[in-house]
């Protein structure tokens, strides 16, 4: 197999708060909408199986309205408060987690990433992993960095990151579109965060 792309870079501390910050911020928490679909659903059930003539009333009205605000609401709340509360942890896991591999291993230690036609392999010491490229699942364009989202064998996501500073501006552009390409279970493209 034919290396498409090569880069190595030294890990810092700015490079994983950002990392961190950026995949925290937008994960996509599902947890409200199964809490506010099935509650009311229940209470929509419960009001039914008392007077099924309720469907064609006034009550199924309003019971929808308040439905969709309740949605609206959840969305909003989750949206501006609670990735607002993620970013935060994001970037106190950064900090974390570099702190923990500047312990374990020797210090200037580089990350090595080979992108090839099927897959993409990533290097550090001793540790390999390798991705293909149909588990990446997002794609971001951050100020420092491209970040992948890949899912690993047992269902664990991590972030893939490649520095912008290992790359030309033209290498760049080639690059994202080369991801772009090959990332088939991507619908958005890149988003820029």
């Amino acid at each position: 197999m034919k290396k498409k792309f090569h880069f190595e870079y030294e890990e810092t501390e700015e490079l994983y708060i950002n990392m961190y910050r950026v995949y925290f911020k937008n994960r996509n928490t599902y947890m409200y909408k199964l809490i506010v679909f099935f509650v009311g659903a229940l209470v929509l059930a419960i009001r039914l199986t008392a007077d099924f003539s309720l469907i064609f009333s006034l009550f199924m009205v309003k019971f929808l309205v308040v439905w969709g605000a309740v949605f609206g609401a959840a969305y909003l709340i989750n949206r501006y408060l609670v990735s607002g509360l993620n970013v935060k942890k994001g970037e106190k896991r950064g900090r974390e987690i570099f702190q923990m591999r500047t312990e374990k291993c020797e210090p200037g230690m580089k990350m090595v990433i080979d992108c090839f036609d099927e897959d993409f392999k990533i290097s550090f010491g001793d540790h390999k992993n390798e991705y293909t490229y149909w588990e990446v699942s997002h794609l971001y364009d951050a100020d420092l960095f491209l970040g992948a989202v890949v899912g690993g064998p047992r269902g664990d996501r991590s972030m893939a990151v490649f520095p912008k500073s290992c790359m030309s501006e033209n290498e760049l552009e080639t690059f994202r579109r080369f991801l772009d390409g090959k990332c088939v279970n991507v619908r958005k493209g890149f988003q820029k965060v």
